[in-house]
């Protein structure tokens, strides 16, 4: 026969051992957490010193240009990524998201078209540093960089690999006179 007193007591020691158990699993999730944020800013940072250490340049306002251009490309991606949460991320986002600060304001003169592949967030960052650096040379000198310019990006899945065709096609005058130059 428990009495009143044994059942408040057994209460009090099950309630404290349930408050301990879940006072456990939140230090471990935290733990837990630490380690994972403590990994991505170390990848993070390895990332950008290695952006740092392949970016050539003729003087230092270029180089300062083309860090902040891919720092840029970085912080965008990983955005994406953290609203996802870290989930994998359609490089299809990548592109447009890429491409969106360089589009004119005919759209026509861009087509992006693809199948939906999805790319983990290790993949993400370094294709959307790739997709930047296509996109500022396609800025600077390409289809973006003059009147009349097309690009074309399209994408597809191939024997379990990811094919990018980037086409751009200039237009320049000579002698009064269109010359259609087609690069891909």
């Amino acid at each position: 026969v428990w009495t009143l007193f044994d059942i408040s007591t057994a209460e009090q020691v099950l309630e404290r051992i349930w408050n301990w158990m879940d006072s456990e699993r939140t230090a471990e999730r935290e733990r837990l957490m630490i380690r994972e944020i403590d990994h991505r800013a170390k990848n993070a940072l390895a990332v950008v010193q290695a952006v740092i250490r392949l970016t050539l340049a003729e003087d230092i306002s270029s180089f300062r240009e083309k860090i902040e251009g891919r720092v840029a490309a970085l912080t965008r991606t990983h955005d994406l990524l953290s609203a996802k949460r870290w989930e994998p991320i359609e490089f299809g986002i990548l592109v447009h998201r890429e491409i969106e600060a360089y589009r004119p304001e005919s759209s026509d003169l861009i087509e992006i078209q693809g199948p939906r592949v999805l790319l983990r967030s290790e993949q993400a960052q370094t294709i959307a540093l790739l997709l930047h650096e296509l996109t500022t040379n396609a800025a600077k000198y390409g289809a973006l960089s003059m009147a009349g310019g097309r690009l074309s990006v399209h994408w597809r899945m191939q024997d379990g690999s990811l094919v990018l065709d980037w086409d751009e096609t200039l237009v320049a005058t000579d002698r009064g006179s269109d010359v259609i130059m087609s690069a891909g």
